[in-house]
């Protein structure tokens, strides 16, 4: 389909509602905008934890101690929440993921 025509009959159509139409019309293609523009820049949740991504979740104490001994040890900066949620700086979470799990944890 050609955009120069499907344009022509979007103003066509447009012209032919009265102003009360054309007010909603509006009205909710700028609503339907921002929620798109709102959902585009989100960030998915690291914003919540000052720069910081999950780890792992749902570890056991005994995980947790040993992750958090590795962690140590390579001094990366780490916070634990909710007793089994270990994060760790946004830009090394996949890279300790690897290296967590090639300790076989």
């Amino acid at each position: 389909m050609d955009f120069k025509t499907l344009f022509h009959q979007i103003a066509t159509l447009f012209q032919n509602l009265s102003i009360k139409q054309r007010i909603v019309a509006a009205v909710s293609a700028a609503v339907v905008i921002g929620f798109l523009l709102v959902l585009t820049f989100y960030k998915g949740g690291n914003e919540g934890y000052g720069g910081y991504s999950v780890l792992f979740e749902n570890t056991t104490a005994e995980d947790s101690a040993l992750i958090i001994q590795q962690l140590n040890q390579r001094k990366v900066p780490y916070k634990v929440y909710n007793e089994g949620t270990i994060m760790v700086s946004s830009n090394v979470v996949y890279e300790e993921r690897f290296l967590v799990a090639a300790l076989g944890m």
